[in-house]
């Protein structure tokens, strides 16, 4: 593919405004907007029990704060389950891109979401 051809029509493109950047967000779901979703994904892992039950997945990043890609690199090796905790890798940071490995620290509310994505999820263990 032709990356000029490919920069040329991004930049009409953006001055058509047919694209543009994101609006910035500052508004948060309401608690009846994550039930309406929840419900959806509780239906849907009901109906498809092979699809990956996303109101579990939902919660851990909800309670963590962790990033969508420091979630999915979470790996079974990294769980520490004695000290309730789990090795985040490569999380953000301004300075630093690769190798920022923290240790993070599971609350109880965590711990409970941990629990239901442990149990929901058995079945893919190595």
């Amino acid at each position: 593919m032709d990356y000029q051809a490919m920069r040329d029509a991004q930049a009409a493109l953006s001055r058509q405004e047919t694209i543009s950047k994101s609006a910035k967000r500052d508004r948060r779901p309401t608690l009846a907007e994550l039930d309406k979703i929840m419900q959806h994904f509780v239906d849907r892992q009901a109906r498809t029990p092979q699809s990956s039950p996303m109101h579990k997945i939902i919660a851990f990043a909800t309670y963590s704060t962790r990033r969508q890609e420091e979630i999915v690199r979470i790996c079974w090796n990294d769980f520490d389950e004695p000290h309730s905790r789990v090795l985040g890798r490569d999380m953000k940071h301004p300075g630093q891109k690769k190798g920022n490995d923290v240790w993070v620290e599971l609350d109880e509310m965590e711990a409970t979401a941990r629990e239901k994505w442990t149990e929901a999820t058995q079945h893919r263990q190595p």
